[in-house]
């Protein structure tokens, strides 16, 4: 499990926090050119460093991971032709990106990945962020498993799936607890953020338990996500959010 704490005011946790928003927004582009292993590897880098941004802990290979990202960016190696139904958004697209994706049903559902815009630590949400990188690991596994040369291989990167999904979920949870219709409303407004990412992450848990044959649980999780789904569309969308809308891959 991973335990962060969050801390300002240190230039080297913002190097930190920097070098791992890099590197889950490469890992991100490597999932939308089909380089599904060396996204993997990407983002658990990714992961790697954001416990260090938020725990005062340097690590000299940093420089070795950023240089590494770079070469499988510039060549990257896809593993499929056809189109894998992955959709990319950004974690600040607004509110009315959040809409489309509700709007998809059953599990065919796309699975989404996200990228994270702001660099800089000011404003950020330590659990959000935590949150988004190990769901973008997350959807890196199943992907890869869906790809997967042998069965025991396509199993273990199912399990690596959904143990980073649950994380990710249980995660943003904490942050989902309201009092009444009218909290809800306001966070979904305040928040879409949130919201975005709580939506993608239930979706790549109900594909990792429905392709692990986890059918009840795949059903739970899918109640979840209609029950948030359906708070959402009883929002009237305020007019002063704006952003950029959901690309498929």
């Amino acid at each position: 499990v991973m335990s962060l704490q969050y801390q300002q005011g240190d230039n080297s946790e913002e190097c930190n926090y920097r070098v791992a928003i890099h590197l889950n927004n490469v890992g991100v582009a490597l999932l939308e050119r089909r380089a599904y292993k060396q996204a993997l590897d990407t983002l658990k880098d990714a992961v790697t460093v954001v416990r260090q941004a938020f725990v005062d802990e340097d690590d000299e290979n940093q420089s070795s991971m950023l240089t590494k990202a770079a070469r499988r960016l510039a060549t990257p190696k896809s593993l499929v032709l056809a189109s894998s139904g992955l959709v990319t958004i950004s974690e600040d697209a607004g509110f009315e990106t959040i809409r489309p994706l509700t709007h998809a049903g059953g599990s065919d559902q796309a699975l989404c990945a996200v990228k994270m815009e702001h660099f800089g630590q000011e404003d950020r949400d330590i659990d959000i962020d935590s949150a988004t990188v190990l769901h973008n690991f997350s959807v890196a596994h199943l992907l890869l498993a869906r790809v997967a040369k042998t069965n025991s291989c396509a199993k273990q990167l199912r399990v690596g799936a959904l143990k980073l999904a649950s994380l990710s979920y249980r995660t943003l949870s904490t942050l989902l607890v309201v009092r009444d219709e009218n909290e809800l409303e306001n966070m979904i407004m305040l928040k879409p953020n949130l919201f975005l990412i709580a939506i993608s992450v239930l979706r790549c848990l109900v594909h990792a338990l429905h392709e692990s044959n986890q059918v009840i649980k795949a059903q739970q999780s899918y109640q979840r996500l209609l029950l948030l789904e359906a708070a959402i569309g009883e929002v009237d969308e305020p007019p002063c959010l704006t952003g950029k809308s959901a690309a498929a891959a």
